[in-house]
Order: structure tokens, then sequence, then C-alpha cells
């Protein structure tokens, strides 16, 4: 390992971003195999009830199109890569991170298919990017929607779909590795024309790639190019700027409540500290108004009630960072009140685009130390 990227005593900056998405959903979010006519729902079934989910697959699915739709990027398209022995095609991960972002950041497993003469093989990525599956907080009741085809001169196909509304979350971490690739990622022990001297000679033109910084271990994009896959990452999640992907017709776009984003050095527990709770709220506020010549004060009540952030519990994690740790809450509800001598940074949707430069500027994206841990 060289010199550059050995980790100092002392990490000053945080390398890892975590963050929690509440929301709520409904419909058939993420629709299950299909029982006879009726199409369900994906759940885990448990002695307390039935939690809906909806696939970490799915999550990154509706990720991969916003970042074609909204960022100009491109991604895998899953071409055929080769022959089998029996002649078949065989579909699979590309492993370009140069043109293709997904493939940088939810990884690959690249297989090479056997072939007369040849050995097969495979490579692959450690994803810098994990996520997990979106599921409900609370068991809920599934419901069914009787609906139908009608096609002329023809007898009617009825048929059922689950729907639930649930409120739920998923989380994940971002490691600070987002366009760094170890050469055992981009190269294939079996093959001595796929070795990383040949790599690096394939994408020494490429304007993505740090020249200077990459060498016979490693791959490194310019940081130019790292921040801007970062940031529309970023932006994707915090906003909430991606569709759920169904097998069914109806628009499914997470209803979010709060999304939780800590900066840290360590991996810490976050989404043990997330959660939300039914809470009863009796405000006052004063109104003046003359009346006679005379100002007249009064005092109006006003109630509200409903599923808030568990400020108190968050407060736990709050006191558990160190040094440069960060933490912060986007408050789509609009509800959270947070006391000034509280770790907690409250930001309002509109200050996504701020947050999401103060990440990147507070994030270490030159200490691989964890990362290449992976591969000694």
């Amino acid at each position: 390992m060289n010199q550059e990227y050995k980790e100092s005593v002392e990490v000053k900056n945080p390398r890892f971003i975590q963050f929690v998405v509440v929301t709520e959903v409904e419909g058939n979010v993420n629709a299950d195999e299909s029982v006879g006519t009726r199409i369900t729902i994906k759940k885990f079934v448990t002695r307390e009830g039935i939690y809906p989910y909806v696939s970490s697959r799915a999550i990154k699915k509706g990720i991969r199109l916003a970042l074609e739709r909204d960022y100009g990027f491109k991604t895998d398209p899953f071409e055929t890569l080769s022959d089998t022995q029996i002649g078949k095609k065989q579909e699979g991960d590309s492993g370009n991170f140069l043109d293709y972002i997904d493939q940088d950041l939810f990884g690959y497993m690249v297989t090479k298919a056997k072939s007369q003469g040849e050995k097969g093989g495979a490579w692959k990525r450690k994803a810098p990017v994990e996520m997990s599956y979106l599921i409900s907080f609370f068991p809920i009741p599934v419901t069914t929607e009787f609906a139908g085809r009608f096609p002329k001169r023809e007898n009617p196909i009825p048929f059922e779909i689950e729907q639930a509304k649930f409120l739920g979350r998923f989380y994940g971490i971002i490691y600070n590795y987002i366009g760094v690739f170890h050469k055992e990622e981009v190269v294939d022990k079996e093959d001595e024309d796929r070795n990383l001297k040949n790599i690096l000679g394939e994408v020494k033109n490429s304007d993505k790639v740090d020249q200077n910084r990459s060498n016979e271990k490693m791959v490194i994009l310019k940081e130019e190019e790292r921040k801007k896959r970062l940031r529309a990452l970023l932006e994707i999640i915090l906003a909430g700027k991606f569709v759920l992907p169904r097998s069914t017709d109806q628009l499914n776009q997470g209803n979010y409540k709060y999304v939780v984003v800590a900066l840290t050095n360590s991996i810490k527990p976050l989404s043990a500290f997330v959660n939300i709770k039914y809470q009863k709220d009796r405000e006052y506020e004063i109104f003046k108004e003359e009346k006679d010549g005379k100002i007249i004060e009064k005092v109006v009540e006003r109630f509200s009630e409903g599923y808030q952030l568990d400020i108190e519990k968050l407060r736990e994690f709050a006191n558990m960072l160190e040094g440069e740790e960060k933490l912060y809450v986007i408050d789509y509800v609009g509800n959270l009140k947070v006391d000034n001598r509280d770790k907690i940074i409250v930001k309002k949707p509109s200050e996504i685009k701020n947050l999401v430069e103060d990440i990147l500027k507070n994030l270490d994206l030159n200490n691989f130390n964890y990362y290449l841990k992976f591969y000694e």
C-alpha cells in the first residue's frame, strides 16, 4: 500500500455518510409474485402482524432511473457478455465503472463464461452504497382491490391487487470510496490480458481518471467526477427524487416525513436511534386587537396530534458524536423542536442543496484505509 493512502493515527474528517429516511407509502408499491389471479404485496408475516416492505433492489432501480432522467448519467444496460459452453447467451453486469455510474455506486459481479479452450472467471466490486429494505414501523392490515380486464368479444378477466398504506423507513451507508477501484475489482486473475497495467492503458485517455493518483494497485477517478456522482446520489435520496417501480399501474413516490443524516468517522448504529412516536401537542397563541380604543389580548389554544420523530431518542445518538462528526435532520413535516444545546442540525427541504455541499466539504474523500482492508 502506498504511503499516500495509509490512515493517520488521528482521523479528523468523517469518512461515512449514514442516513435514515422516514416516509409514507401506499398502494401495491413493490409487487411480489402473483398467486392465481392475485397480485400480492411484499410483506413479512410475524406473530405481531403483517409488515409490508419495499426491497432495496426496487429503491436502487428508482435511483438508477433518476440518475438517468435528472442528471444525465448512463446506467448499465446489462447486455450480453459472451457465449456459454452450450451456446446460450449470458447476461450480467458489465463492470464498466467509467461509463455507467451504477456500476460504481452499487457494485458489480462480472462473470466470464466458459468457452472452448478457456476458463470461466469473475471479478466483483464491493459496493460503496448499501441500503436496507423500506419496511413498516408497525404491523398494518393489507386490503384487496378488485379489478379486471375486459377484452372485446371475450369474457372479463377478474384479478385482485393487494394494497397497503404504511409509515416506514429505510437506511443506508455511503462509504467514501465512490470513484476508487482496487485492482482486484477491475482485473481477472485468470486472464493475463486483463491485468491492471492493460486496464490503465485502456482508460489513460479518459478525462474522468486521475492519472497522477492511479497506480499499479488502484484506479482513482478525478475528485471533480467523484463529487459529481456523490452529489447526484445525495440529492436524489435526501430529496426523494425517485419513483418506486411497480408492476401495477399506480404512481408511487414516497411521502417523505424526515431524513436523518450523520457524518461519522466510524460506523455507528444510527438506525437504532431513529424512531417515531404518537404525540399530542397543545400550543397557545396570543393575538392582539383594538376594540373601543383599547388593546385586547386573546389567547387561542391549538391542538395537534400525530406521529412525530422521537427527538429524545435521537439526542442519545447525538451525544455519541465526537470531533467533527455531525448530525442533520431534514424536517419535511415542520414540527421538530430542538434546543440550542442539541447537537442536532435541523434543515428545511429547501436547504437540501446547501446541505449536500456542506457534506461534500466535510467528508474525507482521501482516506481509503477502511476500503483497502477488504483486500489485505
